[in-house]
């Protein structure tokens, strides 16, 4: 029961890490192709569109899979605690 306990604890944080190191990762890709692209260009104005605000969005995403992650983790705890 213990080892289970631990398992899903584990997978948990190993589950927020992924989600916030790829919320963090596509962040920097954001912004550096906002940074090389050319500003009269289609493809600078939405580059620059997407660094600027795909912050909101983004987290929007990244709490509501973290909060989900954390739930799921907490029911699973009640399932190998009983």
């Amino acid at each position: 029961m213990a080892d289970g306990y631990k398992d899903i604890k584990a997978a948990a944080k190993d589950t927020h890490k992924n989600i916030w190191g790829a919320w963090f990762f596509f962040g920097i890709v954001a912004i550096a192709v906002a940074l090389f692209t050319d500003d009269d260009s289609v493809t600078g104005i939405i580059a620059d569109f997407v660094a600027k605000w795909g912050w909101i969005p983004s987290t929007v995403i990244a709490l509501l899979a973290s909060g989900r992650a954390s739930s799921r983790a907490d029911e699973a705890r009640k399932r190998a605690l009983q």
